[in-house]
């Protein structure tokens, strides 16, 4: 800072104050220039963390029930050792959907995660822990989870495809619709999921139309259609626009809701009715798949 003393050389003084502002515009336009230089122009920016559990979309039915979800399994990650192979099977399926056989084919085939039949609680976590010490098992058996893949319906395969990771779809909408449904990780403490999506599906149709064509032998493609031409049930052979017209509703992670025009294939749009549905097929069994259809979803209150 300069203070000016009037000391009758006036002149002076200004100068000393023109000089002091002209090096300080000197300086912030240095500083400018450094920060728009190549090199520092992201300064203070870090690459975000990707997280090691990356939240993929969920895929719905129409009427909310989930089709397919991320979630955790608890269970055991273990390291085999051929000579152990029986006693560690034995040991697992005290814990496990699997017998001891059936654990024993997994590990030699080099699986190295057996599933808990449920998720446990502390106190019986640490009656394992105790146990796995005691039989000398702890270099082999480690509680553990993992992010996989769940399905609770078990039905729509070949529509829902599979997500052996969570950012790889295989098959069906989680491979045709993979960058919608599949997450980048973290950006600082958000964790970023991928976008849900609802599909015209209505599960318990759906259950029941496999169920039928399973009980018939029938191998024909199938499709059930509301009156406002959405398939709500389809068995049969899967391409791009059928699993096109599958996706109703895509949500993105910031809550904004896209509806999807759909323009169902020309091949459907005939169909003989099944109470407020429709049903379509390319079988010559068509009226018996149509009345057995109809027992069924009136005994089930569907119709």
């Amino acid at each position: 800072m300069f203070i000016m003393v009037d000391n009758g050389n006036k002149p002076r003084g200004v100068i000393l104050i023109l000089f002091a502002l002209a090096l300080t515009a000197l300086i912030i336009y240095g500083a400018i220039t450094l920060c728009l230089s190549e090199e520092l122009v992201t300064w203070g920016y870090k690459d975000p963390v990707v997280s090691t559990t990356n939240i993929r979309g969920t895929i719905y039915d129409r009427s909310g029930r989930i089709l397919a979800i991320q979630a955790p399994d608890y269970g055991f990650s273990v390291k085999v050792e051929k000579d152990k192979i029986q006693q560690i099977s034995s040991f697992l399926s005290d814990y496990s959907d699997y017998d001891a056989i059936e654990i024993a084919s997994l590990l030699e085939r080099g699986e190295t995660f057996i599933p808990l039949t449920s998720k446990i609680t502390n106190p019986q976590s640490d009656l394992i822990s105790l146990r796995i010490k005691e039989e000398s098992l702890s270099p082999n058996i480690e509680f553990s989870e993992i992010e996989t893949r769940h399905y609770p319906y078990n039905i729509a395969s070949d529509i829902l495809g599979y997500a052996s990771i969570p950012t790889k779809g295989e098959g069906g909408i989680e491979e045709m619709f993979n960058d919608y449904l599949k997450a980048m990780g973290e950006v600082g403490k958000t964790t970023v999921h991928g976008s849900s999506i609802t599909l015209t599906l209505d599960s318990e149709i759906q259950a029941i139309l496999e169920e039928v064509k399973k009980e018939m032998g029938i191998d024909d493609d199938v499709a059930m259609i509301s009156n406002k031409g959405y398939i709500v049930a389809y068995d049969g052979k899967v391409d791009e626009v059928i699993l096109d017209n599958l996706v109703r509703f895509i949500t993105s992670p910031s809550s904004v809701t896209t509806e999807r025009a759909l323009t169902l294939p020309s091949a459907m749009r005939d169909g003989i009715s099944v109470g407020s549905y429709y049903l379509w097929s390319n079988s010559d069994s068509i009226l018996e798949i149509v009345d057995r259809i109809e027992k069924v979803m009136k005994n089930s209150g569907k119709i």
